[in-house]
């Protein structure tokens, strides 16, 4: 496989709450207050010379600079953040839709879920002497597992930190704080996600890198085996092979290795059906 400079970076610039995967018995560390850039609620641009760039299964044309030079210009508005004038990312872009209704398991997932939420934050009473235990009901949670059955009647799996809180339902993890921050306005949410995406642009695209960017993706390579890659590129269309449709109603196409370049599922899709 040739050399990556940078693998797989997934975009998650407004996240809800955090959802199941693999928990240390410990919790992580409540977030810290975000930090804002100098550029965070202001218009900003930057133009780079010496790089090349797929844009969501695209080649992306330089454009002229300033100073006649070819390059690319990365702009960030009140509203969008642009690449040579293409659509790269808006808060305000619509959300994508599920074709298909979610199962019923899903969906009782779901409630259970609220279900417990709103029982452990309005029940929990501190423990006297340990900040990192409560009760529930009379009964003592800590970070050791043990059942809670809502008044609904489900149990889960529930234990309890300092300031977290972390369920087990039908072997589907949870975790939630307890004592959730208030969220910003979803103004300074917006202007803080478009700072966000626009400073990841300009942190990848940069002189002597070809970049391959899309959906939950930006991969970086080294400007010198960009003739290997376009070729290896070049090929998906003829060798990618539709696996299933997903929630979205797009294709989910299978992993590709060509000429040692290896290529996940959504580059796949992108330049299979373009």
């Amino acid at each position: 496989m040739r050399k990556t400079i940078c693998v797989v970076m997934l975009y998650g610039l407004i996240m809800a709450a955090a959802v199941g995967g693999l928990f240390a018995a410990a919790f992580p560390a409540q977030c810290t207050d975000r930090i804002y850039s100098p550029t965070y609620g202001k218009p900003a641009s930057k133009f780079v010379t010496g790089c090349e760039v797929f844009h969501f299964g695209e080649y992306l044309e330089p454009i002229e600079g300033p100073d006649g030079t070819l390059g690319y210009l990365i702009e960030k508005t009140d509203s969008a953040v642009t690449i040579n004038g293409r659509h790269h990312f808006s808060p305000y872009d619509p959300p994508r839709r599920h074709i298909a209704p979610p199962s019923e398991k899903a969906e009782r997932g779901t409630a259970v879920s609220e279900q417990v939420r709103a029982e452990v934050r309005s029940l929990a009473q501190a423990h006297p002497t340990r900040e990192d235990a409560y009760y529930i009901k009379g009964e003592l949670y800590t970070d050791q597992p043990r059942p809670y059955v809502t008044e609904k009647g489900d149990t889960v799996m529930l234990q309890l930190s300092k300031d977290w809180a972390r369920m087990v339902y039908e072997d589907v993890p949870l975790q939630f704080p307890l004592r959730p921050k208030p969220a910003p306005p979803k103004e300074e949410q917006d202007a803080f996600g478009l700072d966000v995406e626009y400073h990841s642009l300009v942190s990848s695209i940069k002189p002597g890198r070809i970049i391959l960017i899309g959906r939950g993706y930006k991969f970086i390579y080294p400007l010198s085996v960009a003739s290997k890659l376009k070729n290896a590129l070049a090929k998906i269309p003829s060798l990618a092979e539709r696996r299933h449709k997903d929630l979205y109603g797009e294709w989910v196409y299978e992993p590709l290795t060509i000429d040692g370049f290896q290529f996940g599922y959504s580059i796949t899709a992108d330049f299979a059906e373009k």
